[in-house]
């Protein structure tokens, strides 16, 4: 399934690893105001490269399936309402993956 991490900060950095390791997940890319972060997330990752995408709608397009929102609680709100408009499957956690 693609999917996109929204945040690229030290939440959305594990759960992109997370995603990279599981082989029933595709990384599609990351949702961020920061179109340079691309490069060093690939290099974060150990992968050729990551998409950027400027939001929901940029992603979907490009075919994600999924989204997980790792942002700060002050814009996860936003983000939430965002993700279930595309009617993508999500869910909504407080804890980074281990």
């Amino acid at each position: 399934m693609p999917v996109v991490v929204w945040g690229p900060g030290y939440f959305g950095r594990k759960w992109m690893a997370e995603v990279h390791r599981n082989p029933e997940l595709e990384l599609l890319g990351v949702i961020s105001r920061s179109p340079e972060r691309g490069a060093e997330l690939a290099q974060d990752l150990g992968v050729p490269s990551v998409s950027v995408f400027a939001g929901v709608e940029e992603a979907a397009a490009a075919g994600a399936e999924a989204v997980i929102v790792a942002l700060p609680q002050q814009r996860s709100r936003r983000a939430c309402t965002c993700s279930s408009r595309s009617r993508w499957p999500w869910t909504s956690t407080r804890r980074a993956p281990s």
